[in-house]
């Protein structure tokens, strides 16, 4: 049955377990199991997963938790919130039951996680820390004074930590700063993620000298392009340029400084920085400059075709982003020459090739098209 479940064949395991002739009797684990597999399913069956359990009481077998937490999940994830909430009090809210229910909710769901939460205190139970920092994600914009409730209801960890700074980012920047800087002392050093919130957050507040500090600051942890893209967004070229002098990226092994700098230039600055970082550039480093603004068909494709001699892997996104400047054109056989350079076919760079052609109005090219499509192993009706 686990193997079934791990295959993601759920119906396997529903037969194995209502089998009359397996040779063993049903357990609370084999009932687990079936649950499990299909609140894992893609397809959402909630309907299974409820109807096993009760089977399940109808055999007379025994419950634990985690059977209750799984078909709470199954619920969930079909966006059925009360049932949701109606099926973890029928199974008694335990602690694996709220965390499942907890893990699940979204951001215009707030109150339930409240009554949930309250319901939790009033049995002395404590949610797990991961379930918690699961649902601040979701409630960190919308409802940022109830995330911080239950930041502040839990025990923290690192992801806890870079949550509440998110969190104080939407209202109050400075106190952002101030738990950046008192995270060492709860045992939880800042890493890239940590910097990177703060500095977007300084960034967006105008404090852009505080924001190169933390810059600065965020190379012991390794903070590379998180928190280069937080330090020069929205900023001008010229700002950007005398911080990337300032800073020595564009000599450096580490280029993640000027490949965010690139995104946000126009064609001719990111085709500049990519010629002084010269053997340094990765592929990140084409993929940046491909989308620079304003950047014409053909200086993309000799951006490709450079990193293609340089041996370096493109993206599909880098690729899509280059083939965007051809498309303007209608040449719908560059756009194939740069997925070619790119990597494989998919369906997005297929959809773009094909409304060049369509653009065109040309049913020769569009044939033509068609047949590379389905050499490349994608089906046209998918761009229908």
């Amino acid at each position: 049955m686990n193997l079934a479940r791990s295959a993601g064949l759920w119906e396997a395991v529903l037969l194995m377990l209502t089998c009359e002739d397996m040779g063993c009797e049903v357990n609370t684990l084999h009932t687990g199991l079936a649950v499990a597999a299909a609140s894992e399913n893609m397809a959402g069956h909630w309907q299974a997963a409820l109807v096993l359990l009760q089977w399940q009481a109808q055999r007379q077998i025994s419950s634990d938790a985690a059977l209750g937490g799984s078909a709470v999940a199954a619920v969930s994830r079909s966006a059925r919130w009360q049932l949701a909430a109606a099926v973890a009090q029928a199974e008694g809210r335990t602690l694996s039951v709220s965390n499942a229910l907890l893990g699940a909710l979204k951001a215009d769901k707030w109150r339930l996680a409240s009554a949930e939460l309250r319901a939790l205190g009033a049995r002395l139970l404590r949610p797990e820390v991961a379930t918690l920092n699961r649902a601040c994600t979701a409630l960190a914009r919308p409802k940022w004074r109830l995330a911080w409730w239950l930041l502040s209801a839990s025990v923290w960890d690192l992801v806890s930590c870079n949550l509440a700074l998110l969190v104080l980012s939407f209202r109050f920047w400075g106190h952002s700063l101030a738990l950046l800087r008192a995270m060492p002392s709860m045992s939880h050093p800042p890493d890239a993620t940590s910097f990177g919130t703060v500095i977007d957050v300084c960034a967006r507040a105008g404090e852009r000298k505080l924001a190169e500090e933390l810059l600065g600051e965020s190379k012991a942890v390794g903070g590379g392009a998180v928190c280069a893209s937080a330090a020069l967004r929205g900023r001008p070229w010229a700002e950007n340029w005398a911080l990337l002098c300032a800073f020595g990226a564009a000599n450096s092994d580490d280029p993640a400084l000027a490949n965010a700098a690139m995104g946000g230039a126009a064609w001719r600055e990111a085709l500049f920085l990519l010629i002084t970082l010269g053997p340094h550039a990765t592929s990140l480093s084409f993929g940046s400059a491909c989308a620079a603004r304003g950047l014409p068909w053909r200086q993309s494709l000799r951006l490709l075709r450079s990193a293609a001699n340089r041996r370096l892997e493109l993206a599909p996104p880098f690729a899509a982003a280059a083939a965007k400047c051809c498309r303007s054109q209608l040449r719908w056989r560059q756009v194939v020459t740069l997925q070619a350079l790119g990597g494989p076919w998919d369906v997005p760079c297929a959809e773009l090739a094909a409304s060049c052609s369509w653009g065109a109005r040309s049913l020769r090219s569009l044939a033509r098209l068609l047949d590379d499509i389905s050499g490349a192993g994608l089906s046209a009706v998918q761009l229908l």
